[in-house]
């Protein structure tokens, strides 16, 4: 049964980043806050919901293990799946990485220039942003990006885990 819980969850996360990706990159750039939080909130969604669905299906009860399994999958899953997307989109649209880039440089901007920081500052800022993410829509990177993602996917969703696992009565004392 868990394969089919962190696969839908995995899949429909992804769907949701996707989208959230193409309608921000394409359509209507979001305040980087506000994107930030939305983000937040939709991953720790990810990480809760399919733990609980996967204990309810258990009867109530999910081990510390079968809650990793879970949680870690569907996030590890929808990270693969927002990988591939990525990869595919440099291929079929070369400037998606420089709409990326340049949002992100437009996003800090505005958040820069609300807390007041003065000109110069701003500017060594966007070129050292710059500077960093150039080349992030490698294929190399991307894929170096997707391992690294794994690990922190792995280390959240140890530390979720203990918190969403429920063992049987007789479990916790063996």
């Amino acid at each position: 049964m868990m394969e089919l819980t962190w696969f839908k969850n995995g899949l429909l996360f992804g769907i949701v980043s996707l989208l959230i990706t193409i309608i921000t990159v394409y359509f209507f750039p979001i305040n980087f806050m506000i994107l930030s939080v939305l983000l937040i909130a939709i991953y720790i969604y990810f990480i809760i919901h399919p733990a609980r669905e996967e204990r309810a299906k258990q009867g109530g009860y999910l081990s510390y293990v079968n809650t990793l399994m879970v949680t870690s999958s569907t996030l590890l899953f929808a990270t693969l799946l927002s990988t591939i997307f990525g990869l595919v989109m440099n291929a079929v649209s070369p400037d998606f990485g420089e709409r990326v880039i340049q949002n992100s440089i437009d996003g800090t901007v505005k958040m820069l220039e609300m807390f007041g920081m003065p000109a110069d500052k701003m500017e060594e800022q966007v070129d050292l942003m710059r500077s960093q993410m150039e080349g992030m829509f490698t294929p190399t990177q991307q894929i170096l990006s997707f391992f690294k993602s794994a690990l922190v996917i792995i280390i959240i969703c140890s530390i979720f885990s203990i918190f969403l696992k429920k063992d049987k009565e007789e479990e916790k004392y063996l």
